[in-house]
């Protein structure tokens, strides 16, 4: 509790400027990694509570505060309300537990009961947000839903009852996260501008409009070259360009959708190298490269000097491996749009891999763009979105993989024009989706425990869902059969403790990669370990692998 208490406060102080996101940073960190640590182990030993907080860094809460809460009371709501889905329960199964002298077993039952409860009411600051967006989007009268907010502030946490029958009056389809961890999506597409997301659609199947939270997006099925595997997938288009945007997507698309990669599909500026690219080609990151970043430093003769402080990011490998594999006739054929040039039939878009330098800025300098290849000679474009997205699927739980595939529609330099935005948009879309036809990576959906099929609506949460034109209504194929495995808190904590050092190997087993493994918290390896298998439903390999690393003793221990 303690905890929490000090992660409110860091948050409502940056948040209200009192304090400067900086100065806290290192603080807010490790405080959050613990109150993160305690909340999961109690998720493992069986209490219905998940990690209400998803800002892992200041830097995150501040990109979230700055587009979504204009209001310096909006964002003391907002942190004040978030963790109530535990504090209350908690502190309602205490002062039971003290008023009528329960047993231990008794408070583990109305803490359990109280937080099953919890995590179905919306809080105040969300219920707040989603009025304001109904009174901005639909033009109602705004007095009746703020008199509801203010009745609603002024109910007890104990009138569950009363609250479960107001709430839906002024809520616009809010749905918890756990809604969504039992029905994994695939893949994340996400697109900065309506134009590349539209030719992502083009190049689907009977992709479904859906209203969720207020939100509109799309979501579609890629029936793949394996006849039992087909990909969920949710197109998301940001708001506005650039990073900032791309990575508060990321993290929300990876929190309430939970997709094993998320891919950024769209045009970008290219790189010249002589008569081997061309506009309309397309590029692949190998990295992707922030550099954004820089370092103000004291030069000769008393100036001071720019030094950039590159932050470097690598894409999933199993798709960059696959798209290196991936035969020209199956995507460049297929696209539809018209080269600018009138070369079309004549002229084929290629592929170039290599590094993808991403910032905040729309480049049109060929300065800069000469300075940034002198820096990395691998250089073959130049983005916006490709770094923070990157960012937060790096730092988030769950750690997708990620992938950067953009269109060449320019130069990045003074002959920047539009005119090869549609084609290249486009090609960047064709490359995708027939990439991932070729089933590159494994589903991880569950298939429904009483059919062979995962129906269209299994991959998002029924009751908020409104899709629109639906043309097949019959199941879609099934994918993949995934054997799941579970085992209790105790057999985790054995394991766990007795692994010990051997979580390397356990690790190189299973081919985590560098960049996960540090964020394994230093001393607790082995937990990550186990968590990151649990959230691939990989557990039931943990036999084959103990054996493989010579820990035959864990795989008696798995089986007691």
């Amino acid at each position: 509790m303690k905890k929490v208490e000090i992660i409110q406060d860091i948050m409502i102080d940056v948040a209200t400027g009192k304090s400067k996101p900086e100065d806290e940073e290192e603080d807010y960190i490790k405080i959050w990694k613990d109150a993160a640590l305690q909340i999961r182990e109690l998720e493992i030993i069986g209490f219905p509570i998940t990690n209400p907080n998803n800002f892992r860094c200041l830097s995150h809460w501040k990109a979230h505060y700055s587009c979504e809460l204009e209001k310096y009371q909006y964002r003391r709501d907002y942190v004040n309300d978030l963790y109530s889905n535990i504090i209350n329960p908690i502190n309602k199964a205490t002062t039971r537990y003290h008023s009528i002298g329960s047993s231990v077993e008794d408070f583990v039952g109305y803490l359990k009961r109280y937080l099953t409860e919890a995590q179905s009411i919306p809080s105040i600051s969300k219920l707040r947000e989603e009025t304001d967006q109904m009174v901005s989007t639909k033009n109602i009268n705004a007095s009746s839903p703020q008199r509801k907010i203010k009745e609603l502030e002024s109910i007890s946490n104990s009138d569950l009852t009363e609250l479960r029958i107001i709430s839906p009056v002024i809520s616009t389809g809010y749905s918890s996260q756990n809604e969504f961890y039992n029905n994994r999506t695939d893949v994340v597409i996400l697109t900065a501008l309506p134009k590349e997301r539209d030719a992502i659609l083009k190049y689907l199947e009977s992709p479904q409009i859906v209203e969720y939270s207020g939100r509109t997006f799309h979501k579609a099925s890629i029936e793949t070259s394996k006849s039992e595997t087909v990909y969920q997938a949710i197109i998301l288009c940001l708001p506005s360009m650039g990073n900032n945007q791309a990575a508060i997507a990321t993290q929300r698309a990876i929190s309430e959708f939970n997709p094993s990669h998320i891919i950024l599909v769209g045009i970008a500026g290219g790189v010249p190298k002589e008569n081997s690219r061309y506009l309309g080609d397309i590029i692949v990151g190998e990295q992707i490269v922030d550099y954004a970043l820089n370092k103000r430093v004291q030069a000769e003769q008393g100036h001071s000097q720019n030094q950039p402080r590159y932050q470097i990011y690598r894409p999933a490998r199993v798709l960059l491996e696959a798209a290196k594999n991936l035969p020209l006739q199956n995507w460049a054929f297929c696209v539809k749009a018209q080269r600018p040039d009138g070369t079309t039939r004549r002229v084929n878009p290629a592929v170039h891999f290599g590094v993808i330098a991403s910032g905040n800025t729309v480049i049109a300098d060929q300065d800069l763009r000469d300075e940034l290849k002198n820096d990395w000679s691998q250089l073959v474009g130049i983005e916006m979105e490709g770094a923070g997205a990157a960012l937060a699927a790096y730092e988030s739980d769950f750690m997708p993989g990620i992938f950067l595939v953009k269109g060449m529609c320019d130069w990045a330099d003074g002959s920047k024009n539009d005119d090869w935005q549609q084609y290249a948009a486009e090609t960047a879309a064709s490359f995708v989706v027939e990439l991932l036809r070729t089933a590159p990576f494994e589903s991880t959906l569950e298939l429904h425990p009483q059919s062979n099929h995962v129906s269209n609506q299994e991959a998002l949460p029924q009751s908020n869902l409104k899709p629109q034109n639906l043309v097949n209504e019959n199941p879609v194929k099934a994918t993949s059969t995934v054997t799941t495995k579970n085992y209790s808190g105790k057999i985790k904590i054995s394991i766990c403790n007795k692994l010990v050092r051997d979580w390397e190997d356990l690790a190189d087993y299973f081919d985590i990669k560098l960049h996960e493994r540090e964020t394994f918290d230093k001393g607790k390896e082995a937990r990550r370990v186990w968590e990151w298998l649990e959230q691939r439903t990989k557990l039931h390999e943990l036999e084959d692998a103990f054996i493989a690393i010579g820990r035959e003793d864990l795989v008696e221990e798995l089986n007691k």
